[in-house]
């Protein structure tokens, strides 16, 4: 860097390569411009504060550009929310062979058909008083204080009615009362000519049915005074054939009921003359375009870490210059430690599935494989073969579903061991070893993986602070001697990288967020060194100016001295 005096035609040169470089300048006098002389000093002073700026810099990008990935990946699980069950992924319909009932699904249900029959139908409880009507709602209903009391669900209540009570009063009280209006709701009902006081439970099924009480004092409102217009029941049907005598019938307080068939909900709407068929299909299209839509979410954040690792080179605007320079990346181990991670959960077997027991254990057996070709813009990313996807979802659309979605699931492969319950975020997915031993008829020792399990007459639960912690096992085979069996615990691939992502964006320990820390630290030091240089730099400056004042000082001494002499000599000549 060359540097030129407003002063002198000197050309003044310093080295700014290092903090020790020497200040060389010549022509100092009088009109001496000492401010450049300064300013180069604390330029070549300034070097270690600018290297310390560059490196803050720097440090403070790769931190935002970890934090824009940690929230993009935050992102990606909450889009994956829609995606992490069986009946979020597949897209079931119900169609219903005739009218009276239909069927919506809510849960995991495979494809097939059911047959629901309806004798009679749920309905609540209604009582109208015909031995009284009112041409206005304003009619008083008692001159005197009177009580109306009635049972329902087992609430005894009794509503206290002062003299001159209107009609239209009696039904706010019985409304706005804290126990009855839970229970019944009160209303005037018109033939179109007269009003008549109606009471109606509002839950469905002969468990919510209204009892009238003697100890009514209302006049005109006595048990004999109303009628049972509709008595309530329950809803009669059969699912499937069952119960199968010709009397016999399932009931529930509902019209609605979701508790015969897994995963579907009943609406029953009519009596119906035999069975209804209700057949379950698989929309394969949507399935489909929820696989599409999961594929390119994941290769959208395969790109982003291919990008800020530098696998993949990309060009941004330097914002002084204006020309265009290689983006940042980061050279970290966590980065490449997620990377490695993130093609093995795409690449290998999914977690708990077998090759044996399962139609699908690998994302290649559907069609979906990784980009392996390294010219390629689509590098590591995941591909879809079409024809291979269509197969699998023609073949077993719960399957491709099941592979994708299902959430720590249990199961065994041996008979006589069930398992019955698993805990997500508890019990780790994989494969266990299950052990145990009958002695009399009765289990006497149990072990998942060799560690020891609490036993509870047929019941095994697995040990806190285990990988199996929180799998129950239900045992049927009880004869005598040891057992064995394998035991599964199923984590499709979305749930699976759901857990990743938890894992990499922890707020606490994340392998990525502790990353984001120790930038955050060296950033923090990094302003702390800055803070110094810079009040290294300005006591500099300040012990400069003080020296090269007093210097100037004394050159106009000098200065001054010098053109006296001057004049003495001239006026002697």
């Amino acid at each position: 860097m060359s540097y030129i005096s407003s002063v002198s035609s000197d050309v003044m040169a310093y080295q700014p390569a290092t903090s020790s470089g020497a200040v060389n300048f010549t022509g100092l006098g009088n009109g001496t411009d000492f401010n450049e002389i300064i300013d180069a000093q604390l330029e070549a002073e300034s070097y270690t504060k600018k290297n310390y700026e560059a490196k803050l810099a720097e440090t403070e990008a790769c931190a935002s550009l970890l934090d824009e990935l940690i929230t993009s990946m935050g992102e990606l699980s909450n889009t994956l929310d829609d995606m992490n069950s069986m009946s979020e992924f597949l897209e079931m319909a119900v169609t219903s062979s005739k009218d009276g009932v239909s069927g919506k699904v809510t849960g995991d249900i495979q494809e097939g058909s059911h047959t629901v029959e309806v004798n009679q139908l749920a309905q609540n409880d209604v009582w109208v008083n015909t031995g009284v009507s009112y041409s206005e709602p304003t009619d008083v209903v008692t001159t005197v204080d009177a009580v109306f009391a009635f049972e329902c669900d087992g609430e005894e209540i009794s509503i206290e009615v002062p003299a001159n009570t209107t009609a239209q009063q009696l039904v706010d009280m019985i409304n706005s009362d804290p126990v009855a209006r839970d229970l019944v709701s009160a209303d005037l009902l018109s033939d179109g000519d007269t009003l008549y006081f109606r009471l109606s439970s509002k839950e469905t099924g002969a468990d919510h049915a209204i009892v009238l009480s003697d100890t009514t004092t209302l006049g005109d409102y006595s048990t004999t005074e109303f009628e049972n217009v509709r008595t309530a029941q329950n809803a009669q049907i059969k699912v499937d054939g069952f119960p199968s005598g010709a009397d016999q019938w399932m009931e529930r307080d509902s019209n609605t009921v979701d508790d015969v068939i897994p995963g579907l909900e009943l609406t029953l709407s009519d009596v119906t003359e035999g069975p209804v068929n209700l057949t379950v299909t698989c929309d394969t299209e949507v399935t489909k375009e929820n696989i599409e839509s999961f594929v390119e979410e994941v290769n959208s954040l395969i790109y982003d870490i291919q990008v800020l690792s530098g696998r993949v080179v990309t060009y941004v605007e330097d914002e002084e210059s204006g020309e265009s320079m290689e983006a940042y990346t980061i050279d970290s181990y966590a980065l490449d430690v997620v990377y490695n991670d993130l093609k093995s959960q795409l690449s290998m077997s999914v977690v708990g599935f077998s090759g044996e027991y399962d139609t699908y254990n690998a994302l290649s057996q559907i069609g979906l494989y990784t980009d392996t070709n390294e010219g390629s813009d689509t590098f590591g990313q995941l591909l879809i073969n079409e024809e291979e996807l269509d197969d699998a979802l023609e073949e077993n659309p719960y399957a491709v579903a099941e592979l994708l979605s299902c959430e720590n699931t249990g199961i065994s492969d041996t008979r006589g061991v069930q398992v019955t319950s698993t805990i997500d975020g508890i019990t780790t997915p994989g494969a266990y070893g299950f052990e145990y031993i009958v002695v009399g008829g009765e289990i006497v020792s149990a072990k998942f993986n060799g560690e020891p399990a609490t036993i509870d007459g047929n019941t095994v639960t697995a040990a806190a602070g285990t990988a199996a912690a929180g799998m129950v096992v239900e045992i049927s085979d009880l004869s005598e001697g040891s057992h064995s069996a394998d035991i599964r615990v199923k984590e499709g691939v979305v749930p699976q990288l759901q857990g990743a992502i938890s894992t990499w964006t922890n707020a606490e320990n994340g392998t990525l967020t502790t990353v984001v820390t120790t930038y955050d630290a060296d950033a923090t030091k990094l302003e702390n060194d800055i803070y110094y240089q810079e009040e290294r730099l300005a006591k500099m400056e300040s012990d400069l100016r003080r020296k090269y004042s007093a210097l100037d000082g004394r050159l106009a001494y000098y200065t001054n001295l010098q053109s006296s002499l001057t004049a003495m000599i001239s006026q002697t000549g």
